[in-house]
């Protein structure tokens, strides 16, 4: 029995478990290799078969096709298997949006090396002249210019055109004689600012050789939701949804969408969507920045520290550090934690001779008792240590020797 002999209900099963894009690629699999469906689109469109409109009997009509929520079909992904998908959905009357890149969260997404590899450009050619596409994201490694600008100078050409957003490779965006078609349209869709009603004339969508050039991006639209924002209010102020520049990602975000930080210690920017693991925050009450001052992986162990004691994360600016003089030990603490008792075995202490502040698996302790009861270190760090010993084995062999003579000369006597 193959899956297609499956009674309906466990299709619709196994179709529940699986995303949409999963689902349309089970369906067309079951009814004609991508090549075919590719062929269909000059000879007539293809009929799903039995097995696949059960398949897809619970998805409605597909608006979206989003690929960062697929990340296992990246590598495999083909032209004929997108052209299959898009010929299968009548994506040129139905597709909204299409994004070929990867979600920021499965290793930062955004840049050109993250995505659908194996496309090259071929696999778009049934969106030409489409009028209801708002947003595509090519942003892919090997999409070839020669292939997909054609296709969307036809879509821009087309009369009733929904196009407003196209986040290109960085490796197009050299072609001014693209940008300024891309620019002059944006222009003529009379696009208005979501903020103050203001309008988003010519060039201030950071497109081609516009004086606001934004290296190929839309400066002035959102990655996300498409809104739009001018420079100015009407009130002469900045619009206060102005989209602000990732550079991990490569995206423009209002804040309505994604919050967009400045690194602490250089001038990278990073949304919070791409903040992950490689983002730090300085917990301090009293940091210039509201909510702590951010640190990107690239020198936030030159501006900032994790205490290895209360695991609180610092910049020098808001508590000072101490550090374990030995090399290649990893134990800091913070201001707090060095001077709180309770927590004083947990933190480098200062050796008494050499002022060097050592933790305790690098520091040599002698406990003492007082007779307040109170206890006290005479810490002396092994450094130091292995310079007295033989001073101490000396002192102590002229000792031995005196009390010897001493008794000696008392037996004598």
């Amino acid at each position: 029995m193959n899956i297609e002999q499956l009674p309906d209900c466990a299709l619709q099963l196994i179709a529940a478990y699986l995303p949409t894009v999963s689902q349309q690629f089970m369906a067309i699999a079951m009814t004609a290799p991508s090549s075919s469906w590719v062929k269909s689109n000059k000879n007539g469109q293809l009929k799903f078969s039995n097995a696949g409109k059960v398949f897809l009997s619970k998805t409605s009509t597909v608006d979206v096709i989003d690929f960062r929520e697929e990340y296992s079909l990246h590598r495999k992904l083909t032209d004929d298997d997108l052209g299959a998908l898009l010929i299968a959905i009548d994506a040129k009357n139905n597709l909204k949006k299409l994004f070929l890149n990867m979600r920021d969260q499965y290793g930062g997404g955004g840049t050109d090396s993250r995505g659908c590899k194996a496309v090259v450009g071929h696999g778009l050619e049934c969106l030409r002249n489409s009028i209801v596409i708002e947003q595509i994201d090519i942003s892919i490694q090997n999409i070839k210019e020669e292939i997909v600008i054609p296709i969307l100078d036809s879509i821009m050409a087309s009369e009733g055109t929904s196009l407003m957003h196209i986040q290109i490779p960085k490796s197009w965006r050299g072609n001014y004689s693209f940008l300024q078609r891309w620019d002059q349209y944006l222009y003529k869709t009379k696009a208005r600012c979501d903020d103050c009603g203001g309008r988003c004339g010519k060039g201030k969508h950071g497109m081609g050789r516009s004086p606001l050039i934004g290296d190929g991006l839309q400066v002035k639209t959102c990655y996300g939701c498409l809104t739009n924002s001018c420079c100015h209010s009407n009130s002469g102020m900045w619009c206060w949804n102005m989209p602000e520049h990732c550079s991990k990602c490569d995206r423009y975000y209002c804040r309505n969408c994604a919050s967009v930080k400045q690194c602490g210690g250089c001038s990278t920017s990073f949304c919070d969507i791409c903040e992950g693991e490689d983002v730090m925050e300085c917990s301090g009450e009293d940091c210039e920045d509201a909510g702590g001052a951010t640190f990107c992986s690239e020198c936030e162990w030159e501006n900032i520290y994790k205490c290895t004691c209360c695991n609180s994360v610092y910049c020098d600016k808001c508590s000072k550090r101490t550090e374990c003089g030995e090399d290649n030990c990893e134990t800091v603490s913070c201001d707090e934690c060095a001077h709180d008792y309770e927590s004083r075995d947990l933190v480098p202490h200062e050796c008494r001779r050499c002022k060097e502040a050592y933790c305790n698996k690098h520091l040599w302790e002698n406990y003492q008792h007082e007779k307040n009861q109170n206890s006290c270190y005479m810490r002396d760090c092994s450094g130091c240590q292995s310079l007295l010993f033989p001073l101490l084995e000396e002192q102590n062999d002229k000792l031995s020797k005196e009390i010897e003579d001493l008794k000696s000369k008392l037996a004598s006597m």
